[in-house]
C-alpha cells in the first residue's frame, strides 16, 4: 500500500527530492526481494557530503531503471544504485549483472518500453527549457569486465523544473 500510494504521488510531480526518490526505490526493492528471493543483493549508496533532501531530480528517473534492471537484467541478482558528486551536479548510476543491454532482443520479460519513453520525453522537454547545463541519460553495457547493464544519469545542480 505504501508503495502504491507513493507511486501515485511521485508520478504526479515533475521533480522530487533525491531522498524521496531513493526512499521510493528502497521500498520497491524490498517488495521485489520477496519475489526474486533473499539472495537478491541491492545497494543504494549516496556519496558522503551530498544532501539528498535538498537535491531535486526528475520524478521516476531512478525508479524506472531500477524496475527495468529487476525485470530484465538480474542474472546473479545483484543491483547497485550509486549517487556521486560531479563538478556542477550529480551522477546517478544504476548497475546490474544481467545479460547486458540488448534493445534489439525480444524476451519473455519484454515490457512495453513505456517507462524509458516517458523518461526520454521528460528529459528532452526539461532540457529544452534549460539552456546551459542539461540532463544526460545513457544506457550501456557495463565496461568494467562484468556482464550487465549500466544506466548513467547526470543532473546539474542548477536545473530548473519550471515549464
Amino acid at each position: 500500500v505504501k508503495y502504491l500510494r507513493r507511486s501515485l504521488e511521485l508520478t504526479e510531480k515533475l521533480s522530487v527530492s533525491l531522498q524521496d526518490e531513493l526512499d521510493f526505490v528502497r521500498t520497491y526493492i524490498e517488495l521485489e526481494r520477496g519475489r526474486v528471493g533473499e539472495e537478491f543483493v541491492a545497494t543504494v549508496t549516496v556519496e558522503d557530503g551530498l544532501d539528498a533532501t535538498r537535491i531535486m531530480i526528475p520524478s521516476m528517473i531512478v525508479q524506472i531503471p531500477v524496475e527495468n534492471a529487476i525485470k530484465h537484467g538480474l542474472a546473479e541478482k545483484e543491483l547497485s544504485v550509486y549517487v556521486s558528486r560531479e563538478t556542477n551536479g550529480i551522477r546517478i548510476t544504476v548497475t546490474d549483472n544481467g545479460r547486458g543491454y540488448l534493445p534489439q532482443v525480444v524476451s519473455a520479460t519484454w515490457g512495453t518500453g513505456t517507462g524509458l519513453k516517458v523518461l526520454y520525453q521528460t528529459i528532452q522537454l526539461l532540457n529544452t527549457k534549460n539552456k546551459s547545463d542539461k540532463i544526460r541519460f545513457n544506457i550501456t553495457n557495463r565496461s568494467d569486465g562484468q556482464t550487465g547493464t549500466e544506466v548513467s544519469v547526470y543532473i546539474p545542480f542548477r536545473f530548473s523544473y519550471d515549464l
